[in-house]
């Protein structure tokens, strides 16, 4: 199975490119990725018909309702570069519509989900009833590197066009952010309060040392209830608030999990005909992909 992280693996270089004016450029933009990296991993990990490609989008993340400041501090990329911004994801939801219907791969969004929940749910899947299949992600986002803890994951990262691995390890890597906390994503490391990055004047926070962070990552494996030999209370309450943030394998609800099963089971079933995408790329005039239509499947 082959997971593209959507907006991690266009945005970049949508900015870059300066693709806000012109549909069919972005069009055939985003057919030329997908087409490149379906090439580049199809034959290790498009196996079967229960393993192609699927592309996963961004939803409204349920991590806010439990964790109100998860990325209120976020600046906008909106802010920085000038484009239209409001022209580009008209134009991205208009193609990835168009894409759901005639393209042979799998969208999946939900409603209270991000990407990262989406990749996350179906590395789970593939771990069930003994599947198994190769997996490739493929994102420049560090936080995947906790889901080669399953042995049939890897990632791509698409800024450095390298696999990326975990050097200590992903569970390793996992413990360690959860102590340092992740100031992009708005979650404090485990030394500081949930508004640290909202509330004024906030005190710079307090380092987390690697002694103990080689400490906690050697000993608890999570296993919350060592932690005491450690850290204090509000430290513990503040590395399971960061787990319940960060950790991809086991802290997605159960009940967004299951539908994003579901949804993929469902495209996964009724996606039989593979002959639109040759009369949707020639009623859009993209020749040049017409030429290579077979680099898609």
């Amino acid at each position: 199975m082959i997971l593209i992280d959507f907006n991690g693996a266009m945005i970049g270089q949508i900015i870059s490119q300066k693709m806000d004016k012109d549909i069919d450029d972005l069009r055939v933009f985003i057919l030329n990725e997908l087409r490149k990296y379906n090439l580049k991993f199809r034959e290790h990990y498009s196996t079967s018909d229960d393993t192609r490609m699927v592309v996963c989008l961004e939803g409204r993340s349920w991590r806010k309702e439990v964790f109100p400041q998860y990325k209120a501090n976020r600046k906008d990329v909106k802010k920085k570069p000038k484009l239209d911004w409001e022209n580009v994801y008209s134009m991205l939801n208009q193609i990835v519509e168009e894409l759901r219907e005639n393209s042979p791969y799998i969208f999946l969004q939900h409603e209270r989900a991000e990407a990262d929940d989406c990749i996350a749910a179906m590395v789970k899947y593939t771990q069930a009833f003994g599947r198994g299949n190769p997996v490739m992600i493929v994102s420049s986002d560090s936080d995947f590197q906790q889901l080669q803890r399953f042995k049939n994951v890897q990632q791509y990262s698409v800024l450095n066009k390298k696999m990326m691995v975990p050097e200590n390890g992903p569970t390793t890597y996992l413990i360690e952010n959860i102590m340092r906390g992740q100031s992009k994503d708005g979650i404090p490391n485990i030394h500081s309060p949930d508004d640290q990055f909202v509330a004024e004047n906030s005190p710079r926070q307090k380092s987390v040392s690697k002694d103990l962070i080689a400490k906690i990552s050697g000993v608890i494996q999570f296993d919350l209830g060592k932690l005491e030999d450690f850290l204090d209370d509000s430290q513990i309450k503040n590395f399971i608030r960061n787990t319940k943030m960060m950790d991809l394998c086991d802290q997605i609800p159960k009940d967004i999990v299951e539908d994003i099963y579901k949804d993929y089971e469902t495209q996964n079933s009724n996606r039989t005909d593979k002959g639109k995408l040759m009369p949707f790329l020639m009623a859009n005039r993209h020749r040049l992909l017409v030429e290579c239509v077979q680099d898609f499947f």
